[in-house]
């Protein structure tokens, strides 16, 4: 099941498709970017992810994230997922290269997988020069 939980993730991210993203998070789902220097609100709810999925969606030409998996670890209940954005430009022409590590806190609803909590650490200078400029 966790590999199904995270195949569903990465295509969902891949596509910002938060409508996808929704299918596959508890009803309690709460997420956090760090580092806090970013001024990220913490544990907020999934309105504020697919607020920012969305955003990101419309700065991105085709509107899609090149992901490349470089390492993955299931540990119980989490699921920890190193990435790398690949092949994503934005509408204004600038690469989208981040790389960050993603947590994934995993529970079982309604008889299924789901994420309960994402903590996303970003790579920091890179994401504020992004929106910064872009």
């Amino acid at each position: 099941m966790t590999t199904q939980l995270v195949q569903a993730y990465l295509a969902a991210a891949r596509a910002c498709d938060d409508t996808a993203l929704a299918a596959i998070v508890t009803s309690d789902f709460a997420m956090s970017v760090l580092p806090a220097s970013l001024g990220m609100p913490p544990d907020a709810p999934f309105e504020h992810w697919k607020a920012s999925v969305q955003g990101l969606k419309m700065k991105l030409m085709g509107g899609r994230l090149g992901i490349e998996v470089l390492e993955q670890i299931d540990a119980g209940n989490k699921i920890v997922l190193h990435l790398r954005n690949v092949d994503t430009v934005s509408v204004e022409g600038k690469a989208f290269t981040n790389e960050y590590i993603v947590i994934l806190t995993t529970m079982e609803e309604s008889g299924a997988l789901k994420i309960k909590h994402l903590k996303e650490f970003v790579d920091s200078a890179f994401i504020a020069g992004f929106f910064g400029s872009a």
